[in-house]
């Protein structure tokens, strides 16, 4: 497998049969599945795939750092120490008569609607070696899915935006599109 791997990582070529997810369909615990509300899309990537995933995550990692602000998707970092963080910054301006705004954002269907080029684009803009940036663009690249709907799947449909819901480079590659607009927003003043 390591001489796939750094093949790989040699020629920039992902290989297409990786880049075929199967859509299954589980129906939402204690819901009623006729409602498609209640059914919950599941993609089934390639194992060896997703083993060589993770060793490229752990190569892009030495290249692109995570900002301060950033806790979701970082190992130690949860949403309650984000939270705790943001209640100090408010008591802490509290305390001094000062006023804070905080603008939140939240993205819907966000890792669905990562733009491609524009994360390509990002890509090139940091300290990532073309080769890694080259591998990286070719693992989006003429991505398809299925449905499997009981034993019948549907034609291949192409995917042409977003990252993959189920592979551990996805947060990682949404950290790098939204940087720097995705961040808590937080402005001061004194109260009068």
């Amino acid at each position: 497998m390591n001489r796939v791997f750094n093949g790989i990582l040699r020629t920039g070529h992902f290989p297409e049969e990786w880049k075929r997810g199967k859509i299954i369909t589980l129906p939402k615990a204690g819901k009623d599945p006729r409602k498609p509300e209640n059914i919950r899309p599941i993609t089934l990537l390639s194992h060896v795939a997703k083993t060589f995933e993770r060793a490229l995550l752990t190569k892009l990692r030495l290249f692109l750092t995570p900002r301060q602000e950033q806790y979701g998707f970082r190992e130690g970092h949860s949403t309650t120490l984000q939270l705790i963080r943001v209640l100090h910054y408010l008591a802490s301006e509290r305390n001094c008569e000062r006023y804070t705004v905080a603008v939140l954002l939240d993205m819907e269907k966000a890792f669905d609607r990562v733009w491609h080029d524009g994360l390509i684009y990002k890509l090139m803009d940091t300290s990532l070696p073309p080769a890694l940036t080259k591998v990286v663009a070719n693992f989006l690249q003429r991505r398809s899915f299925c449905v499997a709907v009981d034993d019948v799947l549907s034609a291949p449909r192409p995917i042409r935006a977003g990252v993959p819901q189920s592979s551990c480079l996805s947060p990682e590659l949404y950290a790098v599109t939204t940087y720097p607009r995705c961040m808590v927003i937080l402005r001061t003043g004194r109260t009068t």
